[in-house]
C-alpha cells in the first residue's frame, strides 16, 4: 500500500468567467480528517503534517492544496495525494500529476462541468433529462418570459449542495432576487431553473476498479451506483444545507424503488462512464408532475465525513450512508476509495 496524503482547501479558487465557487467554511478539514482517521483504523500508511496526529484536530491530518502544501507532503513521504478539495484547470495539483497518483477527479473535467449551466446543456445534448434552465447576469432585469409567473429554482453557476439555492414564484420576486444576487459570494451569473414538484433523491456514482467486499474482492468493470438515497424535509421547496440540518434527519437509504428509479441508476452510470469520472460522483435529481427524474446537480465533490473521531457520531454524509447500506463501514468506503489512486500518465 502506499503513502497517502490529505489535502484540503486553503483558499477560495479563483473566478472563471466571472463565476465564483465560494470556500466550505473550514476548506473540507474535517472530512480530510474523518478520512484519515478512518485510514489509520484499516492500517492503511498516511502521511500527516505531524507524527502523532491528534483525532481532535483536524490540522493535524492534513495538508493545504498549495504548492508549499504538497511540496511538505511529498518531502514527508507521500506517494498519493488525496485530493479532498476543489480542483480546476491551473490548480497547484496539476503540476504534480504527471509523477504522483492522486485520489480525485481531473481537474480539467471539473473545471468544465462544475458550471452547472454547460453541465444542464450537455445532459440534455446527451438525452438525460434536466429541468429547463437559463443562465442570466446578476444585477440585471433579464427578458423572463418563457417562465412567466412558474415557480423557479435559483441556484449559483458554480455552487456547493444547496447553499445559495432558492425557489421563487412570481416575476417581481424573480427579478429583485437577480437584482441582489450576492455578486462577491457567488459571481456575476446565476442559474434559473423550472421547480420540480416530486420527490428528490441523491445517487452515489463510483469509478471503475478493484473493491475490497467481505466476500472478497470485486472488480467493477464499469461505473456504478450505491443505493440511492430519498431525501425529505424541504425548507421553501429546498433541502436545507447539511451544514444546518444533518443528513441523517432529512435522508433514508431504500432497500428496494421502483422501475422508473431503476431507470435513473442506470442512466447515472452511463453519465459516470461518458465523463470518465475518476472519483465519486453524486448526482441529485427530482421527480416532475409525471414522475421522471431529472437531474438537478451533478456534484464532483461531495461531502465524504463519516463518524470515528471523537464527538462526531453523528457526521455523516449522503455518500456515507449509502456505503453502510452496502454493509461498508465508513473506513471500508474510505480504504476503497483510497485503492482507486490514479496517475495522468496512465
Amino acid at each position: 500500500m502506499k503513502r497517502i496524503a490529505i489535502l484540503y482547501q486553503a483558499a477560495v479558487p479563483p473566478p472563471i468567467h466571472g463565476v465564483i465557487k465560494p470556500l466550505k467554511p473550514g476548506g473540507y478539514r474535517d472530512s480530510g480528517a474523518d478520512i484519515g482517521y478512518a485510514l489509520t483504523n484499516v492500517d492503511f500508511p498516511l502521511v500527516t503534517p505531524v507524527p502523532c496526529p491528534d483525532a481532535g484536530d483536524e490540522e493535524t491530518w492534513v495538508f493545504p492544496d498549495t504548492a508549499c502544501g504538497i511540496d511538505r507532503a511529498l518531502q514527508k513521504g507521500a506517494e498519493v495525494l488525496w485530493a479532498n478539495t476543489t480542483v480546476y484547470q491551473g490548480h497547484p495539483l496539476e503540476q504534480y500529476m504527471d509523477h504522483v497518483a492522486i485520489i480525485g477527479q481531473d481537474p480539467h473535467l471539473v473545471d468544465r462541468y462544475e458550471d452547472k449551466w454547460l453541465m444542464n446543456s450537455w445532459l440534455a445534448s446527451q438525452g438525460f433529462l434536466v429541468p429547463r434552465a437559463i443562465r442570466v447576469k446578476a444585477g440585471q432585469d433579464p427578458a423572463l418570459d418563457d417562465f412567466a409567473d412558474e415557480v423557479v429554482v435559483l441556484k449559483p453557476v458554480r455552487g456547493r449542495g444547496s447553499q445559495g439555492v432558492r425557489k421563487v414564484q412570481g416575476q417581481d420576486q424573480l427579478h429583485n432576487e437577480i437584482r441582489h444576487w450576492n455578486l462577491t459570494l457567488y459571481g456575476d451569473a446565476l442559474l434559473i431553473e423550472s421547480y420540480l414538484p416530486g420527490e428528490e433523491v441523491t445517487v452515489t456514482v463510483m469509478p471503475p476498479g478493484t473493491y475490497q467486499e467481505t466476500h472478497g474482492n470485486t472488480i467493477r468493470d464499469g461505473h456504478w451506483v450505491l443505493p440511492p438515497v430519498m431525501r425529505s424535509g424541504h425548507v421553501r421547496g429546498i433541502v436545507p444545507y447539511s451544514g444546518v440540518v444533518p443528513v441523517r434527519e432529512n435522508s433514508r437509504v431504500l432497500d428496494r424503488w421502483p422501475l422508473e428509479l431503476d431507470c435513473f441508476l442506470r442512466s447515472c452510470m452511463d453519465i459516470g462512464n461518458q465523463l470518465n469520472s475518476r472519483m465519486v460522483l453524486r448526482i441529485d435529481a427530482r421527480a416532475d408532475h409525471l414522475g421522471q427524474f431529472r437531474i438537478v446537480d451533478v456534484n464532483f465533490k461531495p461531502n465524504l465525513t463519516g463518524p470515528g473521531r471523537p464527538d462526531r457520531s453523528r457526521h455523516t454524509s449522503l455518500v456515507t450512508m449509502a456505503a453502510e447500506a452496502m454493509g461498508w463501514s465508513y473506513s471500508q468506503l474510505v480504504a476503497n476509495l483510497a485503492r482507486q489512486y490514479w496517475r495522468r500518465s496512465e
